[in-house]
């Protein structure tokens, strides 16, 4: 069952994702305007934030990193939202869907304009294929045989894209540095902050009774379900499914906003979009595929022998440890060590990772004063590219804070 319960976190959280689409095309603009969803929604986002720290103690967020969080709900939080309200209001839930999966293209394009990652054959036909398609999907949305598609509206959602990608690429690090809760407090509260005063008088001015009476289950759902939760779905997934299974997940969104859209007739499925879409599918899944069939094979690495003493397990502790350059596709271990310069036994508790690629080996006995543990970072670069950065949270006992580790 143990296995299961990421897949059920990822089935539920691309479903939710899917059912976005047309119940925000139901909604926008007939009921609410864009902008009031796009406040309203951040704020109730923001609110769902703050209810772990009920049980949670705070995470202290270093200085330099607060203007990043900033720029990083500006990206995820304000501009994609107003790409995808916008854009919905305008076109097809069905264009939309199938433009939004070109995401993991744009993260190679993007990654290798910074050279974090390197084009091959396979690739270059990948992104060729998927950019047609969604060029095509776009275009169409001029064509008068598509009544229910918008030029502009397909533009919005290609933004909302772009704009998923760049966070995906250029934050990375940042995202992996904190708790995901810690993150996406602080990214939904700003974005709340930079969101709310050009959505409060549409707010104000909204047709609530209209709403009560024809949109009031579509309303709720896309304010208070579709960010918080399924993030925190996506993020628990992660730390046991590698990114590749993740991204193959995502191919339900399309497929379920059409079948959603299509049974409650809100749009028409064309044979030119479903042509489109296979184009995309196919150019998506070659890049994908590209990163899980490269080079296999395992390795072993010599790491540093870390110092624990009393103090540091009551104050932020850090240590850096570096594999250096690998292949996509092979499984690389650490070997380092853990040695105890408290006055008693201590044992290591438990170990968190940002990502399922990355974990902790260790053997739970106690380690005596003076004595050191070994223990073996393991790193599976299946689907990885470019430079990565990856955080692991040891725990010892007696200890308030973890030892970081940044892999």
């Amino acid at each position: 069952m143990n296995r299961l319960k990421p897949h059920l976190a990822l089935l539920v959280c691309n479903v939710l994702w899917a059912m976005d689409y047309p119940f925000y095309n139901i909604v926008l603009p007939h009921y609410v305007h864009p902008m009031a969803m796009v406040s309203a929604s951040l704020v109730a986002t923001a609110l769902f934030s703050l209810v772990p720290l009920l049980w949670q103690k705070a995470e202290k967020v270093e200085r330099a990193d607060i203007r990043k969080l900033i720029g990083a709900a500006l990206l995820i939080g304000v501009l994609r939202k107003v790409f995808i309200m916008y854009g919905l209001s305008m076109t097809s839930p069905i264009d939309g869907s199938i433009i939004d999966t070109i995401v993991p293209l744009l993260v190679l394009a993007l990654s290798v304009l910074l050279g974090m990652d390197r084009f091959t054959r396979l690739k270059i036909t990948g992104l060729v294929l998927g950019m047609a398609g969604a060029v095509a999907v776009v275009l169409a949305g001029a064509s008068s045989s598509h009544a229910h598609s918008h030029l502009w509206g397909n533009m919005m959602i290609f933004l909302c894209a772009c704009v998923t990608s760049v966070y995906m690429v250029w934050f990375k690090r940042l995202i992996a540095k904190y708790r995901i809760t810690t993150v996406l407090r602080w990214l939904y509260c700003a974005a709340a902050v930079m969101a709310l005063p050009f959505g409060i008088g549409p707010i104000v001015h909204a047709d609530f009774a209209a709403i009560a009476r024809h949109a009031l289950f579509p309303t709720l759902f896309v304010l208070t379900v579709p960010t918080y939760i399924p993030n925190l779905m996506l993020n628990y997934a992660l730390k046991t499914v590698q990114p590749t299974v993740s991204s193959i997940y995502t191919y339900l969104q399309p497929v379920l906003a059409i079948a959603i859209s299509v049974g409650m007739g809100l749009d028409k499925l064309h044979p030119d979009t479903v042509v489109f879409a296979l184009v995309i599918f196919v150019g998506v899944a070659l890049v994908l595929l590209c990163g899980c069939g490269s080079r296999s094979g395992h390795r072993t690495f010599s790491g540093p022998v870390i110092a624990v003493s009393a103090e540091s397990l009551h104050t932020d502790m850090s240590d850096t440890l570096r594999f250096g350059r690998l292949h996509s596709g092979e499984t690389a271990r650490l070997e380092a060590g853990f040695c105890n310069r408290c006055g008693e036994p201590l044992v290591v508790v438990r170990s968190e990772s940002s990502c399922g690629c990355t974990s902790l080996e260790y053997d739970a006995q106690p380690i005596m004063p003076g004595d050191t543990l070994r223990v073996a970072v393991r790193f599976d670069t299946s689907g990885q590219r470019g430079w990565l950065f990856k955080v692991l949270r040891v725990y010892f006992s007696g200890g308030e804070r973890p030892l970081r580790l940044y892999v």
